[in-house]
């Protein structure tokens, strides 16, 4: 009648990102009364969608899931940003990974990262997220997540409210260590009044950068009454506790031994 609809299922194994191309589809389909007709076709166009599952990961003889491509940078921000704790997990980068505009950053305002993520020293680049808070490779790291030796290099990232190279927020002992964020990329408002931009942080609060490099573009990018901009973090504040018996308990954020040109 023209309205039927022919099914195909089967396992696509390509990484989150890749643009898809099926050829040679066949199929032979039977009406109820047994006239049948062998149907063949393609299927051009679509992108591959990360499944948000770190399954799809493979792991080292340590037992450290390896984030070898795009798609596996972009599998672990879909499985962290659905709520899926990683807490004691490691995630090791072994290869320099270009991004594109479809990256979304691992961590968000409700779902902070948790594990802790190695670069190894390798670099990612062609980020260029816009608008919106909590902006970063990572936009949210808490509950003493730790992101090391990554190098961030050829990005922009533009928001209103917590937008960092490395980090958009920074909470509860979680760590930024041996980072270093390259002079080609930018930091930007998104908004008049954006707040609290940073080229390694926007904003950390019990939290610790150490041993980082900026040379990241740090601006208003021409918006008026911003506030809290920093070479480094945009803001390290601390938090405190009513301890009885002892007053008040200051939980700092700490700065050491960082860089910014």
């Amino acid at each position: 009648s023209g309205s039927n609809v022919l099914s195909f299922s089967g396992t696509i194994h390509a990484p989150a990102g890749t643009g898809l191309s099926v050829t040679g589809l066949t199929g032979t389909v039977t009406d109820m009364v047994g006239n049948a007709f062998t149907w063949s076709g393609t299927k051009n166009g679509g992108t591959v969608l990360a499944r948000g599952t770190l399954e799809d990961l493979e792991t080292d003889s340590q037992g450290r899931y390896l984030i070898q491509s795009k798609g596996d940078l972009y599998n672990l921000a879909t499985y962290v940003n659905a709520g899926n704790d990683v807490t004691g997990k490691t995630f090791l980068q072994t290869a320099d990974i270009p991004c594109d505009s479809d990256f979304v950053p691992v961590g968000d305002q409700s779902h902070p990262f948790r594990g802790t993520y190695d670069g190894g020293g390798r670099a990612i680049s062609g980020i260029n997220l816009s608008g919106g808070d909590y902006v970063g490779l990572f936009g949210n790291v808490g509950d003493h997540g730790t992101v090391r030796d990554v190098v961030l290099r050829s990005s922009t990232f533009t928001g209103n409210k917590n937008v960092g190279g490395i980090a958009g927020y920074g909470h509860l002992f979680s760590t930024i260590s041996g980072c270093r964020v390259e002079s080609s990329v930018s930091i930007q408002a998104g908004s008049n009044g954006a707040e609290y931009l940073g080229g390694i942080a926007g904003y950390i609060i019990e939290a610790t950068i150490e041993g980082c490099y900026s040379a990241a573009m740090v601006t208003n990018n021409g918006f008026s009454s911003c506030q809290s901009f920093g070479g480094i973090v945009g803001m390290a504040d601390s938090d405190w506790e009513l301890a009885t018996g002892f007053g008040y308990k200051v939980y700092p954020s700490t700065v050491r031994d960082c860089f910014y040109a």
